[in-house]
């Protein structure tokens, strides 16, 4: 297991009376010694903040006008209400002391200083828990459109000490146990997220937003990715055209679109434009250089000397059925020694994907270059590889793209992997894409968003936290969610990342494929599938699980028999939309089935979405089916 090398204020760390019993109460702990703010001390000064369901404490926001301090405050002060029954006050000042009275102090400000909590010497992302005499301070290096690290702080406190869970967006999802008396243990606190990067790609509106704060989703990472050279060819193919990829005979550029031309990284006048386009840029610490996406590689014979002593034959050069690793190697390796006899400390950053995914054995990485490994969740091999060449490295999967919105939970799969590659050398993670299936996927989600603030927890610690909001039914929801996590081990989906990495060409999905000449790929084809994938008679166990579910809940409270319906709109969802897609495909129809039918699956499919967001809210319920099924024209899915 490697390790991190961290300073003070930078490791995620609890220092003094609560990091002291936490060493000695859970010693065994994956990580204790980083995270030793794992736990809840016994207290040498218990605070109440509420006592026989009396206020005992107030919320003290010096700057209301600051939005970062402000919203902390009201999530604060919602929490404790929906744990307590109890709202305590928010007031812009607070008597500077008093024994009857507990101030929770959020954000810097004069009564923060003057209790001698000091911000000046925090890192960026950084937050401070603090009791002073009858206070509990709140204060974050807050980064603006990036972290939020004050409500971090409140966030941290609420977890550890109330033992809020934020399983999904949106107020249902928020479990907040019930107690009437809240007594605070002392505090004395500095962590900051582990991880340089924590992104979930998705809309960050609402509530999915403050969802992604409350599991600490940011950045203060320096990087950036994504494919270079989309603009190459409009700018230059009409005056270099050597700049491009040769392409095999009878093909032809711009392949297979202007933004996804390949360059012909063997002639050394693009490594000279990438440089003279770095230098007028200012030579800044990082520049991007990862390949254009797709097919269409370079066939040139400058390129290939620099895959030898690989020879591969130019059609499966081109058609992304080679191992180009070691070229791209070279040539970033080129690239890095030329710009740091200019720029020191420049960094040079690409994904490891597509046919550039797994790296020779023989060849190294110059130093300064960090790479986002896009590979399947069983690719340990292929990240230690990286890892061992001299790369940093982020996580940058396509996982979540497999198996439309149907219950496609690899838990345990995917928490191993995310598991390895953060205790070797991960600086971040940049997951595309969280699609917002929470009824049937929203555990996966809710397992790597909390194994990356908290990854003392092993899987079975989350899948626990997540079924413990659904009371009674608790161990029948994790006997669902066991059903189709073996499900999804049976179906086998390729994982996409530049071009499909098989897991089993006799699991279900490839068999079903084959079958009904559907493409294998993950990404588009996980819809297609879904008719033959998700049939009645793999549903019905799943539905008669949460059925004994609704039983087990009949009298417990409204949320948690809520939080069981969740799970069933799920289901019903995922036939309604299964039939769409069916008869959007004419040659999967019965006899008699017509475009009509087709119409009255949409708008009774269109009814229930709407009767379910009515019922549980937008979330998961607005993105059910992909765009291009969102339409009424059954054509649009024959190419499928």
């Amino acid at each position: 297991m490697s390790t991190r090398a961290t300073g003070p204020a930078v490791s995620r760390r609890a220092i003094g009376v609560e990091s002291f019993f936490c060493a000695i109460v859970k010693p065994s702990l994956l990580l204790s010694s980083l995270f030793v703010g794992c736990c809840i001390a016994p207290s040498l000064h218990a605070l109440p903040l509420v006592a026989d369901g009396q206020p005992r404490a107030v919320i003290v926001v010096e700057d209301p006008a600051n939005a970062f301090h402000a919203a902390a405050a009201r999530d604060l002060q919602r929490h404790v209400q929906q744990a307590s029954g109890v709202e305590l006050a928010i007031v812009n000042a607070a008597p500077r002391d008093s024994a009857e009275l507990v101030r929770l102090v959020v954000g810097a400000g004069p009564l923060a200083r003057e209790l001698g909590v000091a911000t000046n010497d925090l890192a960026p992302e950084a937050y401070r828990i603090e009791t002073r005499r009858n206070a509990i301070v709140f204060v974050g290096a807050d980064l603006a459109g990036a972290s939020n690290a004050t409500a971090w702080a409140v966030d941290r406190f609420l977890d550890r000490h109330l033992g809020v869970r934020w399983l999904w967006p949106g107020e249902l999802g928020t479990y907040v146990p019930r107690r009437a008396t809240i007594d605070v243990p002392e505090i004395h606190l500095t962590e900051r997220p582990m991880l340089e990067q924590r992104r979930l790609r998705a809309r960050g509106e609402g509530d999915t937003g403050e969802w992604l704060r409350h599991h600490q989703m940011g950045s203060r990472m320096k990087f950036s990715f994504g494919h270079a050279y989309t603009e190459w060819w409009r700018k230059y193919h009409a005056t270099h055209p050597d700049y491009f990829a040769v392409p095999p005979p009878g093909k032809s550029q711009p392949y297979p679109q202007e933004d996804r031309v390949k360059l012909r990284i063997g002639n050394p006048a693009v490594a000279d434009q990438i440089i003279a386009n770095w230098r007028a840029a200012g030579r800044p610490d990082n520049w991007n250089v990862c390949p254009n996406d797709g097919s269409g590689w370079d066939t040139s014979p400058e390129s290939r000397a620099l895959d030898l002593p690989d020879v591969f034959s130019p059609d499966d050069i081109w058609n992304n059925r080679a191992n180009l690793s070691r070229r791209f190697i070279r040539f970033w390796n080129g690239l890095l020694v030329r710009m740091r006899a200019e720029n020191p400390r420049v960094t040079i950053s690409t994904y490891a994907y597509s046919c550039y995914r797994e790296p020779p054995a023989d060849v190294k990485l110059e130093h300064g270059m960090v790479v986002g490994i896009v590979h399947s969740y069983a690719g340990f091999d292929s990240w230690q590889s990286w890892n061992d060449a001299g790369a940093k490295l982020i996580l940058r999967p396509n996982w979540w793209h497999i198996g439309g919105s149907g219950p496609h939970i690899p838990l345990h799969q995917q928490g191993a992997y995310f598991r390895y590659a953060y205790t070797h050398s991960m600086i971040g993670f940049d997951f595309d894409s969280l699609m917002g299936h929470w009824a049937n996927q929203g555990t996966l989600y809710y397992l790597i968003a909390r194994m990356s603030e908290r990854p003392d927890l092993g899987v079975e610690d989350v899948i626990a936290e997540y079924t413990g909001a659904f009371g009674a039914a608790a161990p029948i929801v994790r006997e669902y969610l066991g059903y189709w996590e073996e499900f999804t081990r049976k179906v086998a989906s390729p994982v996409t990342a530049g071009g499909d990495v098989s897991q089993d060409r006799n699991g279900l999905y490839e068999t079903l494929a084959r079958k009904h000449g559907i493409t294998a790929s993950a990404l588009s084809g996980s819809w297609r599938m879904m008719p033959f994938i998700y049939t009645d008679e793999v549903i019905a166990p799943g539905e008669a699980i949460l059925a004994r579910a609704e039983q087990a809940v009949a009298r417990e409270s409204a949320s948690v028999r809520d939080r069981v319906g969740f799970l069933q709109a799920g289901l019903r969802l995922l036939k309604g939309q299964r039939e769409v897609i069916r008869l959007a495909v004419k040659n999967t129809r019965q006899p008699g089935e017509t475009d009509k039918t087709f119409a009255g699956a949409c708008t009774r499919f269109e009814v229930l979405r709407d009767e379910t967001v009515k019922r549980y809210g937008p979330v998961g319920f607005t993105q059910t089916i992909p765009s291009r099924l969102q339409i009424k024209d059954p054509r649009a899915l024959d190419g499928l």
